[in-house]
């Protein structure tokens, strides 16, 4: 229900304590007209929209859902959680994702004998889940997929193309768990692990199931003791397939508003199509991040700092893969709406 929320401490005149939960509710209470609209239009600049309706009912339902009209990659997506048998503590979650992109594989599939053409990629995804944080330091994940995937391509080698583009259903779980490693409030310091994994089938006779296994670690501290002024991110991932994986399943280091491995100087795209960014079944991952409030008022503030990222992507069959390690540093610019979060993020980056 809440976006974001801060707990206060308020001395009384008894020499005790009132806590106090200073929250900002997702399009609830007195904040239902305009920040309500500015997160569902915050990516027209991308050709999206992200339309959603939280706390239906007053029962903690919540729909989100993503409209992308990018004619290189079009994509529908909603999803609906609400308590499990009126339980706070459980959740279920249905959702539906359908994309139609255009990928254009010269950068991926840089220095290989595959021929890098044009690849049109049609996928239809509908999930079933249920997650559950029976403590505040540990929560889990459940869920099966089914999807169907469809693909047109012309000038790949047709070895290359028979080990990734393959079409058809398949059946995939997907499990996780976070729990955080350390919550030091006197020192403004938290850590938090999350571990993912998931096995699928192609329902072909021919094929095997593939997994992936991620794991990842993610620190923050603030290293004033009274404002927010400065926050310092690190974040370590790592990612591992066993078995013949699909290639819409491939890992991806770079930016790429559907992707969430980033390295901040590697653009995910070329003239609006998907492949410029080495892809890969293994990877290792590393973000450092300071960031400073340089301005705030009642409505927006404006944060900025250095970074680093540092990555490498691997692939057995020698066509993918990022062949070295890749490091970017820069400055980074965000944009804040109080009561609603990051609706913008400018890189300055060298490689």
């Amino acid at each position: 229900i809440f976006r974001r929320y801060r707990f206060d401490l308020e001395p009384t005149d008894r020499g005790r304590f009132n806590l106090i939960l200073r929250h900002w509710e997702r399009g609830g209470g007195k904040t239902r007209s305009w920040r309500t609209f500015v997160p569902a239009l915050s990516g027209l600049p991308y050709q999206t929209v992200y339309p959603e309706f939280t706390n239906l009912n007053h029962s903690a339902m919540n729909f989100e859902s993503l409209l992308r009209w990018d004619a290189q990659k079009r994509r529908a997506f909603a999803a609906f959680t609400a308590p499990l048998g009126g339980e706070p503590k459980w959740r279920y979650r249905l959702s539906v994702d359908a994309r139609k992109e255009i990928w254009d594989l010269r950068g991926a599939l840089a220095g290989s004998t595959t021929s890098p053409g044009d690849l049109e990629m049609q996928t239809c995804e509908i999930g079933f889940g249920i997650e559950s944080r029976p403590r505040g330091r540990w929560g889990w994940t459940s869920e099966a997929l089914l999807r169907d995937r469809k693909f047109r391509h012309q000038g790949f080698d047709d070895e290359w193309a028979s080990h990734f583009l393959t079409d058809g259903l398949s059946l995939k779980y997907r499990a996780g768990l976070d729990y955080t490693l350390l919550r030091a409030p006197e020192h403004r310091l938290t850590a938090r692990s999350a571990v993912h994994w998931q096995v699928g089938r192609i329902m072909r006779q021919s094929f095997r199931p593939y997994s992936t296994l991620e794991g990842s670690i993610e620190t923050r501290w603030m290293p004033k003791v009274h404002d927010d002024n400065y926050q310092v991110v690190t974040r370590l991932r790592a990612g591992k397939t066993l078995g013949r994986i699909p290639f819409d399943e491939l890992f991806q280091l770079g930016i790429e508003r559907d992707n969430d491995l980033w390295l901040r100087g590697h653009p995910g795209t070329r003239d609006g199509r998907k492949g410029n960014a080495p892809l890969g079944r293994d990877y290792v991952l590393a973000n450092w991040s300071l960031n400073k409030t340089v301005y705030e008022n009642s409505v927006f503030s404006f944060t900025a700092g250095p970074f680093l990222d540092c990555g490498r992507i691997y692939d057995e069959s020698g066509s993918l893969g990022s062949k070295k390690w890749l490091w970017d540093t820069g400055v980074q610019v965000g944009v804040r709406v109080q009561g609603i979060g990051p609706v913008g993020i400018h890189f300055l980056t060298v490689r």
